[in-house]
């Protein structure tokens, strides 16, 4: 199958699957959980087929291009790239139920308590101090992010924490006024601050990718413009992010570069297609165990030492033959890889349905908790770019952010929904005027 067959297959697919999201932009509604996660498939297989079939440059120390796979191999690959948005559609509808302000734009109508913006400078303050004193005794990114991680360990995560007020105080009412738009600013510029010396450039952009998707009117137009400059400025991010791009001042050779390293999964998908049987598994030590390593996540391994390791750092010692304790890194791999690797090829159509029916019940607890519009929305567009533990560090514990944050600091006596597109409505589902 030639790069150009396979770019027409998806898009068509793709295409067709993203009418309803910008049906919903243009009605001025927020596009559901499921309409997001077509962008996933448009950046992370699209993306780089269309570069194959421009002639773009692929660039990995251990993989194929996509169209240089084996026939047979091949289209397995692009038989689920076209099939899966669909598969996910499916697992949506079949769960039941519309969420009832789905697509509304929703925002925290109840009035913020003053000791929020107390309480967010004492932990903006010293994590964005914390990261200057750890990035000023580097002398470049990467050697910063050694320091931190060995400083910080699993804690590194507060690094995160200036985003998630942001993704939180985004769904206000408060932030579309005077003052409150002066403290998203704040907000934003400290979140940059605090996750510089991560070495994580999709930590970096994140702020300004929410205030582009959810604050303020969303257009089609927009979006477009917002996803090329974002990859424009990853690509020129490179050199200072990666000692191996220190030395390229190319712009065409940093964004060849950028999409191959984070954008492109196809080669990825045709390599498990080749690791894995129809049932079961050849890379982690049971059927399942990334799962369940994603589900206790968050517990000290001393409470669950069963619980393993991540399906990405089990593949990632699969392909470079090391031992996947010893990795301090990992490849990025999709769900749809994650399902594979850990349940065979034909688990492919049952693992995309559960990926549905989760989406919608991220949108049921989207209209009952507002602040969760942001991680399940952006967790959709990471889903095929990242696993589960993944989406869990960085989405998951800002939803729980969040619930935190609405339980200490919103007032709880206006029982309305505001939204920015329809006014204050009711909401059947909670906000029942007693």
């Amino acid at each position: 199958m030639t790069a150009f067959l396979l770019l027409i297959c998806v898009l068509c697919s793709h295409g067709a699957a993203a009418v309803p999201f910008v049906r919903s932009i243009r009605k001025r509604r927020l596009p559901s959980t499921v309409e997001f996660a077509v962008l996933s498939f448009f950046l992370y297989y699209d993306l780089g087929i269309l570069s194959e079939a421009l002639g773009l440059p692929y660039r990995s120390l251990y993989f194929l291009p996509l169209s240089k796979a084996r026939d047979w191999v091949q289209l397995q690959a692009a038989i689920i790239i076209v099939v899966a948005p669909w598969l996910i559609r499916l697992g949506y509808s079949l769960t039941g139920g519309t969420p009832t302000s789905a697509g509304t734009r929703p925002l925290l109508a109840r009035k913020l308590s003053k000791r929020f913006y107390f309480v967010s400078f004492l932990i903006l303050l010293p994590v964005a101090a914390l990261s200057l004193f750890e990035g000023m005794k580097a002398e470049h990114v990467w050697e910063a992010r050694a320091l931190i991680t060995e400083a910080l360990g699993p804690f590194i995560i507060l690094l995160l924490l200036p985003i998630y007020l942001l993704a939180f105080y985004v769904t206000t009412e408060e932030s579309r006024k005077g003052a409150g738009k002066l403290f998203i600013l704040v907000l934003t510029a400290l979140s940059v601050v605090a996750v510089i010396p991560s070495g994580e450039r999709t930590l970096l952009l994140l702020p300004f990718l929410i205030l582009l998707l959810f604050y303020g009117k969303l257009s089609v137009g927009r979006l477009a413009t917002s996803l090329v400059i974002g990859l424009v400025a990853a690509a020129m991010l490179l050199p200072i992010y990666k000692a191996q791009n220190a030395d390229e001042t190319d712009a065409g050779t940093l964004i060849a570069n950028t999409i191959s390293v984070d954008f492109v999964r196809g080669p990825i998908l045709v390599d498990v297609l080749k690791r894995s049987p129809m049932l079961g598994t050849n890379v982690v030590s049971y059927p399942g165990e990334g799962y369940v390593y994603g589900l206790l996540f968050f517990v000290p391994r001393s409470i669950a030492p069963f619980k393993g390791s991540g399906t990405a750092f089990y593949y990632t010692g699969a392909v470079a033959n090391v031992p996947a304790s010893e990795l301090d890194w990992g490849l990025g791999i999709s769900a749809i890889d994650e399902i594979i690797l850990n349940f065979g090829k034909l688990f492919i159509i049952p693992g995309l349905l559960v990926w549905g029916a989760v989406m919608r019940l991220a949108d049921f607890l989207s209209v009952r908790r507002p602040f969760l519009v942001i991680p399940t929305r952006l967790g959709a567009v990471w889903l095929l770019g990242y696993h589960l533990p993944a989406e869990l560090q960085n989405f998951g514990a800002m939803a729980a952010v969040g619930l935190l944050l609405e339980w200490v600091f919103v007032h709880r006596g206006q029982k309305r929904i505001f939204t920015a597109s329809l006014g204050y409505v009711e909401d059947p589902m909670r906000w029942r005027e007693s």
